[in-house]
């Protein structure tokens, strides 16, 4: 949760102050730099985030595989979201769309993992 209100902060930089608004030139290059780092890492931490606000209200023995499809999804995503170029082009999504893409994902799986668990949980009376 810290990691992304930490992103948060840097996509947002001139509500919070890090860029002061002494030239309009310098202060544009300012948000642009905080913010391509910002944007990206702000969706993928919100998605782990969401998720994990999900998962306070489910059982213990759910609890594990989602913490192994974050182990794996964060890594994955950083890496993906920092190859990614800066600028799109008609094919090429940028740094900022493949990070949306990728918490999109990792939320609909987030959620199908919820579902999944919390059936097979209930059908085989495990946990009760």
């Amino acid at each position: 949760m810290l990691l992304t209100l930490f992103s948060w902060a840097f996509a947002v930089p001139d509500q919070i102050g890090l860029c002061p608004k002494a030239t309009e030139d310098g202060w544009h290059q300012c948000v642009l730099m905080y913010g391509t780092v910002g944007w990206p890492f702000a969706l993928i931490f919100s998605g782990v985030t969401l998720s994990f606000l999900l998962y306070l209200f489910v059982q213990p023995s759910i609890f594990k595989p989602w913490k192994i499809l974050t182990f794996i999804y964060v890594p994955v995503a950083i890496l993906l979201t920092l190859l990614a170029p800066q600028t799109s082009g008609i094919l090429d999504p940028d740094s900022e769309v493949v990070s949306l893409w990728l918490s999109i994902l990792y939320v609909l799986i987030s959620v199908i993992l919820i579902a999944y668990k919390s059936w097979k949980i209930k059908t085989s009376g495990e946990g009760l």
